[in-house]
């Protein structure tokens, strides 16, 4: 096959397949929390669903869960306040092209507002130690920078495998 047959072929087949997939993913990060170093194994899966499919690109829905922590000590409440903003980050809906190049986030405006609800019922004087309410101030500053909060999406190894960038 020439280089201009796969050019037509792209054009006539939009994209391989539809509907959801689900991955499960591991992930291992370290980070500095308060100060102090820590090693996070967490394991989720992630559900990604095409809503609309056109010729200019698609909308993808994204959802992630992962487990809910059973015990809280007083030294993980800002992993547990960082994993529950994390949460209420998802599900998303997001614009690729016709190949699935990420372009992006759909109506950012609806979705940090939504976050902004999600987020409301968290009891912050319980969080309201060793500045986790700085931590919450910092995550809502980040989500409401649209080009702040891709690229610290574009961190995960999954987000990446979802939109070959």
């Amino acid at each position: 096959m020439d280089h201009n047959e796969g050019k037509k072929l792209k054009k006539i087949i939009i994209h391989p397949w539809n509907g959801t997939r689900v991955y499960g993913v591991r992930h291992v990060r370290k980070i500095v929390v308060n100060k102090f170093p820590r090693k996070i194994e967490s394991e989720f899966l992630v559900q990604i669903a095409c809503k609309e499919e056109s010729q200019e690109g698609m909308l993808w829905e994204i959802n992630k869960t992962s487990p809910e922590i059973s015990e809280i000590n007083e030294n993980d409440k800002s992993l547990a306040l960082l994993k529950s903003l994390e949460d209420f980050t998802y599900p998303m809906t997001v614009k690729t092209d016709t190949s699935g190049n990420f372009i992006a986030l759909e109506n950012h405006k609806d979705w940090v507002e939504e976050w902004r609800a999600k987020a409301k019922h968290l009891a912050m004087e319980e969080y309201d130690v060793n500045g986790n309410l700085d931590l919450f101030q910092k995550f809502y500053e980040i989500i409401l920078d649209e080009k702040k909060f891709l690229e610290n999406k574009n961190r995960e190894g999954f987000w990446k495998l979802l939109f070959l960038n």
